[in-house]
């Protein structure tokens, strides 16, 4: 897979693979057959990059899986089959976007929610799989047949984060005005990454079972480290100013150099929470996943 404004990786010592958990757990989640528990993630805003009034609002709380989605969890809620996966706990990997998509609107169905994704008019991923002759194109055999995508932003089915949203999950709903600047996500400036995150120091470019290590102040586990996720936003560098996530410009440009990942992985050690790059939505690699986000019902 080609990733976009790619930085280095760093090497580091080996620590011993333990696990964790974490001593408090915020109240307000919910649980879910196909995905399991989701945290609540409040409404709250944050700058995005340093620079004066260039906020980002999360106008709304929602909910957010605390740990990445497993091979088995994709496999029953899609009945897709992907090479190279493991039916232990570990995230699953070599999904691309349009895999994502696919697990959000099959797992809404399932549970009797409103798919959040159409293509072609239709929010059934099977019709979406017959455009395409029944296969889900990767890599180099893209697919126009499956754009644009368009997105119901009030459904109460299961989707992906908006990059903000993502951002703001990973800093903790908490912003000291430098959030963006986290090394990792649950840090507290004292703390060490690797009781945090499978990065490449201790995982060695293997990925494992996912929430075993600390979580952050939400309860989510691996928003830094074993896999990368991707984000529903097309990836370009920011606005400008303040933007808010019900606005158009808060899901993301019209266009961009892929479509965004975030997090790191047990690939590298890029777990600073301003890293972001962009990767084709039909590629696919060893550690590339994804975690699904979903509304909060209105009051």
């Amino acid at each position: 897979m080609k990733r976009v404004h790619l930085i280095g990786i760093a090497v580091g010592a080996v620590f011993l693979f333990t696990s964790a958990s974490p001593d408090k757990k915020p109240a307000g989640g919910i649980r879910s057959e196909a995905i399991g528990a989701l945290a609540l993630v409040p409404a709250g805003e944050f700058s995005r990059d340093g620079v004066e009034g260039n906020e980002s609002v999360v106008a709304r709380a929602f909910y957010l899986a605390e740990k990445e989605i497993t091979y088995p969890q994709f496999r029953d809620a899609t009945g897709m089959t992907v090479a190279n996966n493991s039916m232990s706990g570990a995230p699953a990997k070599y999904l691309n976007w349009y895999h994502a998509l696919i697990f959000c609107n099959s797992a809404s169905l399932k549970e009797g929610l409103e798919p959040v994704y159409s293509i072609a008019g239709s929010s059934d991923p099977a019709q979406w799989l017959s455009l395409v002759g029944g296969r889900l194109p990767t890599g180099h055999s893209k697919d126009a047949r499956l754009s644009p995508v368009e997105a119901d932003w009030d459904a109460d089915g299961y989707r992906l984060p908006t990059e903000m949203e993502w951002t703001w999950a990973a800093m903790g709903a908490r912003d000291s005005g430098e959030g963006y600047r986290k090394p990792f996500s649950g840090s507290d400036g004292t703390n060490k990454v690797e009781d945090y995150a499978w990065v490449f120091s201790n995982a060695l470019r293997v990925s494992q079972t996912a929430g075993t290590r600390l979580p952050n102040e939400l309860g989510l586990f691996d928003m830094s480290g074993n896999v990368m996720e991707w984000c529903w936003d097309w990836y370009a560098a920011y606005p400008a100013g303040r933007v808010s996530s019900d606005s158009v410009a808060g899901r993301g440009p019209g266009a961009g150099a892929g479509r965004v990942l975030r997090g790191g992985s047990c690939w590298d050690d890029l777990t600073a929470l301003d890293y972001r790059c962009g990767s084709d939505p039909f590629d696919q690699d060893s550690y590339v996943g994804f975690r699904v986000a979903r509304n909060c019902p209105a009051k």
